[in-house]
């Protein structure tokens, strides 16, 4: 069953995207920072080609939970506005 990419709209096999990763990874399941995605968009996304959806992710997470910038960045440690 194929299912539609968040990034590129494109219907495919999706591949589970932390949107912080790394070492923030556990922070971002925790949160829902999470996409579906497909391998082309997960290629280009982590080889840094793709869009940049930190900034996005961040506001959306401090609207969602009424975080100011000072909580975001005690709970990921980096500010991507």
């Amino acid at each position: 069953m194929f299912d539609k990419c968040e990034i590129c709209g494109r219907y495919a096999d999706l591949e589970r995207h932390h949107v912080f990763g790394g070492c923030r990874r556990q922070t971002s399941e925790k949160y829902g920072a999470v996409v579906f995605i497909c391998s082309e968009c997960h290629r280009n996304i982590t080889d840094e080609k793709g869009p940049d959806i930190h900034a996005e992710w961040q506001e959306k997470l401090m609207r969602e939970n009424g975080w100011s910038t000072g909580d975001f960045i005690q709970i990921f440690g980096w500010n991507y506005l």
